[in-house]
């Protein structure tokens, strides 16, 4: 099996009572975090949330963009996107 990387855009939601996936937001995969948005919590707990669903380690996950703000944009590295659950499919 061919490994790419893979470049995921989702809308993030802190301070949720119930973390998980969410459905989407404007288009884009909607993940609900526990977290707080404070002293990088939150993109902690996005990249430990990614890499259990996905098995993947977390080293293989970075942000590049939106670390500040609840739209990001992640790269996964060495993932191939017909393996990626239809819910974090970038519309």
């Amino acid at each position: 099996m061919e490994q790419t990387h893979l470049v995921i855009t989702v809308y993030v939601q802190p301070n949720s009572k119930k973390p998980g996936l969410a459905g989407h937001y404007r288009n884009f995969p909607k993940i609900k975090l526990a977290s707080a948005p404070k002293d990088n919590e939150a993109n902690e707990e996005l990249i430990l949330f990614i890499s259990e669903l996905l098995t993947i380690p977390k080293r293989d996950i970075i942000i590049t963009s939106g670390e500040k703000s609840r739209i990001k944009s992640l790269i996964l590295l060495h993932y191939p996107k017909k393996l990626l659950p239809k819910e974090l499919h970038s519309l």
